[in-house]
Formats: C-alpha cells, sequence, structure tokens
C-alpha cells in the first residue's frame, strides 16, 4: 500500500480494518498471540492455520453446533474454530522417509 499511497499511515489501515470487522465486512481473527490476521471472508466458516509456513486456509465444513445457533441455552453469536497441523504444501517438501 505504501507504494500507492506513500503518505498513509499504518494506524489508519488498523482503524479502517477495525471498522471494518465491527460492520460485518470481515472477520478479525486470533489465530497465534503474534498477530492479528483479518479474513474477507466474513460468513461462518473454519480455518486451518500451518505451524510451519503460517498460511492460513478457509475450509468449508459444517458445524451442527454452531449452525444452530444455541449451544446448552446459550445464545452463540460469533464462532471462530481453527485447525492447527502442517499443510499440504509443506508436507510434500519434507523428505520422504525410507521405509525399512
Amino acid at each position: 500500500m505504501r507504494a500507492i499511497f506513500p503518505s498513509l499511515s499504518r494506524a489508519t489501515v488498523y482503524n479502517t480494518l477495525e471498522l471494518l470487522s465491527r460492520l460485518g465486512e470481515i472477520q478479525q481473527l486470533t489465530v497465534t498471540d503474534k498477530k492479528a490476521r483479518y479474513d474477507p471472508n466474513p460468513k461462518p466458516h473454519h480455518h486451518f492455520f500451518c505451524r510451519r509456513c503460517g498460511r492460513l486456509l478457509d475450509i468449508e465444513t459444517s458445524c451442527p453446533i454452531a449452525e444452530s445457533g444455541w449451544v446448552e441455552g446459550n445464545k452463540i453469536e460469533a464462532v471462530q474454530a481453527c485447525f492447527y497441523g502442517i499443510c499440504s504444501e509443506c508436507l510434500q517438501r519434507e523428505p520422504q522417509e525410507e521405509k525399512s
């Protein structure tokens, strides 16, 4: 963004992201404690975070509890579900172990 808008401040970017999140246009995700992530898909869905390369992938899967809107008498307002592991691309880069 700095190449296009050299005077754009970091605070303006984060304030805009926060506003878009409050308006429901994007999702703010807490995947790791290192930094906030933002997802342009505001619809409910899960994520997969690769611990090796840091990629964050959208996972389309159903969750009957979340879809019901209720859990044990409590009203669900938002759901964030994230699977953690090693993505398929990183797994392909691993040297294949020799089988004995």
